[in-house]
């Protein structure tokens, strides 16, 4: 189309405009699968959604590797939604996190957008109790 029909179809309110927003931020949690522990607290106790299937995941950490807010201000904004996230992706992604346990330390990293509930996920790395890691190559 056009960019000057574009514009008066705009201004005549026929098609919506939406403003470009900010790129999305490339996030990183920290944390585990499963219920909280007892005796122990969480930085946030978040509720996946992944492929329909709901999954805990006690967040110890959050870094925001790219993008203008604080991790703490993501998990104030994710913490009371339920669920907080859905996870989007490759299968083989999100079936890795499905296979992790509760003793198994997980790195969640995927591109979230400010106000959205979606994950984009783009790596999942499982460092089982024993130690050995399951994390993509880079």
């Amino acid at each position: 189309m056009h960019p000057l029909l574009l514009a008066a179809l705009v201004l005549a309110g026929n098609v919506p405009f939406e403003a470009p927003g900010e790129s999305p931020a490339l996030v990183v949690f920290e944390g585990r699968v499963g219920p909280p522990e007892p005796g122990r607290s969480a930085a946030a106790d978040l509720e996946l959604d992944v492929a329909g299937t709901r999954l805990r995941f006690q967040v110890s950490r959050v870094r925001v590797l790219r993008g203008s807010f604080l991790g703490a201000d993501l998990l104030a904004e994710l913490s009371p939604r339920r669920p907080s996230l859905y996870l989007r992706g490759p299968e083989e992604l999100l079936r890795k996190l499905e296979s992790a346990t509760p003793e198994d330390r997980v790195e969640l990293t995927g591109y979230h957008r400010t106000g959205s509930r979606d994950l984009l996920v783009s790596d999942v790395a499982i460092t089982r109790a024993g130690g050995r890691s399951s994390a993509s190559p880079r």
